[in-house]
């Protein structure tokens, strides 16, 4: 029953102390009630769980107040709300997978490994149906085709075919393709009678071989190999090949004549001419037929490509603003590409294709000197830049740069590059050289 209570200030509060709280019986209630409860609501065939199907004989006047429920939840042997079975959905799905797999298996595959859609029958060929509903669409199954490769200036390198040459004792295998010039030797050379000593013939050599330029000797090696090359095919003897027969090289030339262009040619003749000079061996070809057949090797030769469009003053400015100058790679190429424009330079002047620096060949940071030149009474800020050996000066030459404006200047330009890429070794540092 309930109790009063009283307080300090005066106000009073009953509660209940039979009455248990809120959600009590509940928690109370037995395992086995519950357990009956969802009996009698199988048995009864009631849609709300825990809630016994009401006969026609009970009374409709019930007082009890309703109570507001949650969502009923759904049972199984519900038929007017039978829930989907998830099993049969992923079943059915399973089921198309492994069908398109199949297909994919069966399905024949080309010599690049790209799978062959078989041609289109009449009856696939007709319009399919539409779907009604979201279950009516089919997802086809993706085919793995292979990806095209993706070319990328970075990534891209140029692997050169080997010509293939049988080896000899005097055509070594193990020598590298561009030192067969300097390498290898002519058959008849081995029983020569001559009155110098090996040495002495050898200091004669390697002074013919300096008269000629590192890029020479590399495209020598090249029509050495070509010929050598020839020679196998038509399985020319080694008395035929040193001292090359004149009939055997007009025909050499005459066989490439149409697919390689003339000055190409007239360097195989001039390095096989070369390697007979160097080598102290009679050069036997007739050189009022040589002249005319390289003459007609250039008339013969196929179209040359389109020339590439000019490296202009206009051009250098619409570019170099792009440049990015905190970056020392891109201020080192947009320094020498206003270098190599305004001092009408060639690229490999200004640049080096060697791993290693020479200063001999190479130019380097103490070769640059910027001085006030008179003209006309007003002092005009130049660059002089000294390239130690050019391909017609091998005792190099001087190229005098002015002051430009911006930004393809390029003296300013050059200054803000050694600023930005210091060295402590300017006479053994390339002048275009970068931090990386």
């Amino acid at each position: 029953m309930p109790v009063s209570q009283s307080s300090s200030s005066g106000s009073t509060r009953s509660t209940n102390a039979q009455t248990p709280r809120r959600g009590a019986s509940r928690h109370q209630t037995s395992r086995a009630s519950l357990h009956a409860q969802w009996s009698l609501t199988l048995h009864s065939g009631s849609t709300t769980a825990g809630k016994r199907q009401r006969n026609a004989d009970d009374d409709d006047d019930d007082d009890r107040p309703k109570k507001r429920r949650v969502d009923e939840l759904p049972r199984s042997h519900t038929a007017q709300r039978k829930a989907p079975t998830v099993n049969t959905m992923w079943t059915k799905l399973l089921g198309d997978w492994k069908e398109k797999l199949q297909q994919k298996k069966s399905t024949p595959k080309t010599k690049e490994g790209a799978y062959t859609t078989p041609s289109a029958t009449p009856a696939e060929s007709q319009e399919l149906p539409k779907a009604t509903s979201s279950k009516d669409i089919i997802f086809p199954l993706p085919l793995n085709q292979p990806h095209k490769p993706k070319h990328n200036i970075a990534t891209r390198r140029f692997n050169p075919k080997r010509i293939e040459v049988k080896p000899t004792p005097n055509r070594p295998q193990d020598v590298s393709a561009i030192e067969r010039f300097t390498k290898w030797r002519p058959a008849d050379t081995q029983n020569k009678d001559t009155k110098l000593s090996f040495r002495q013939e050898e200091q004669v050599r390697q002074v013919i071989l300096s008269s000629l330029a590192d890029s020479t000797k590399e495209g020598y090696s090249t029509a050495i190999a070509q010929w050598h090359n020839f020679c196998d095919r038509h399985g020319v003897e080694e008395g035929r090949r040193s001292p090359a027969d004149p009939e055997l090289v007009e025909l050499w030339i005459a066989e490439a004549a149409g697919n390689k262009s003339g000055g190409y040619l007239s360097d195989w003749v001039s390095g096989l001419k070369s390697f007979h000079i160097l080598n102290n061996v009679p050069w036997l070809a007739d050189e009022a037929r040589m002249k005319l057949i390289k003459r007609g090797a250039r008339y013969q030769q196929p179209p040359p490509n389109p020339p590439r469009p000019p490296m202009t003053v206009d051009w250098l400015n619409k570019v170099l603003p792009h440049a990015n100058f905190d970056d020392p790679k891109e201020l080192a190429v947009a320094a020498a590409a206003a270098c190599g424009v305004w001092g009408l330079f060639r690229l490999g002047e200004l640049t080096m294709n060697d791993p290693v620096f020479d200063a001999d060949k190479h130019i380097s940071r103490d070769r640059v000197q910027t001085t006030f030149t008179d003209m006309d009474g007003k002092p005009i800020l130049t660059m002089k830049v000294f390239l130690p050996r050019t391909k017609v000066q091998h005792h190099g030459e001087a190229v005098i740069l002015t002051q430009q404006a911006p930004p393809s200047d390029p003296i300013g330009l050059i200054t803000l590059h050694v600023a930005r890429n210091p060295t402590l070794d300017p006479a053994n540092t390339p002048l275009f050289a970068y931090r990386v």
